[in-house]
């Protein structure tokens, strides 16, 4: 019973959680429509420059965990 109660819990707060989520993901694509090209170009260079950061922390990570595995 405990397992039951627990997965249905699990799975309302998942249903919140992605609800949320999709209204977020609405709500920037409205924000999106609403830009003039000069501010869609912006962004568009903005989600560039963020992809290659996240892209580099990556690859530091990695080269964490790469470095860790070998001294153990």
């Amino acid at each position: 019973m405990q397992d039951s109660v627990s997965a249905l819990t699990s799975w309302f707060i998942l249903r919140i959680v992605l609800a949320d989520i999709m209204t977020a993901i609405a709500e920037i694509e409205s924000a999106i429509e609403r830009l003039s090209p000069a501010e869609v170009k912006e962004l568009a260079a903005w989600l560039e420059e963020y992809q290659q950061m996240v892209n580099a922390s990556a690859e530091i990570f990695s080269m964490y965990d790469k470095e860790e595995e070998a001294g153990s």
